[in-house]
């Protein structure tokens, strides 16, 4: 018998905006073609969240934004990612500001 087991879950917006970092990190590494699924899994949970928890979307997105130019430009290369696959679910969040 198995007793309680304790995990830590991210909050879904995270998980998300995580998910568009893991889609530009994986285009340089030794297996590129998981990288559609990973900006799939976001474009599914970023459409899910703009409907039903914009402003934690929106503050996510705002905080990963705010944590150095490294962050955004992968966060820059997955939005037009996003955009150019996902139009109308890349509109959810705002473009990041050009550095």
């Amino acid at each position: 018998m198995y007793g309680p087991i304790i995990v830590n879950v991210p909050r879904p917006e995270r998980y998300a905006l995580a998910k568009l970092i893991v889609y530009v990190e994986r285009l340089a590494s030794p297996q590129p073609e998981k990288a559609d699924k990973d900006l799939l899994q976001a474009a599914s949970l970023i459409d899910y969240l703009s409907q039903n928890q914009a402003d934690k979307l929106q503050e996510g997105w705002e905080d990963l934004l705010a944590r150095g130019p490294g962050w955004r430009q992968r966060a820059s290369q997955a939005y037009a990612a996003l955009r150019k696959r996902h139009p109308d679910i890349a509109c959810a969040i705002a473009a990041p500001a050009s550095t």
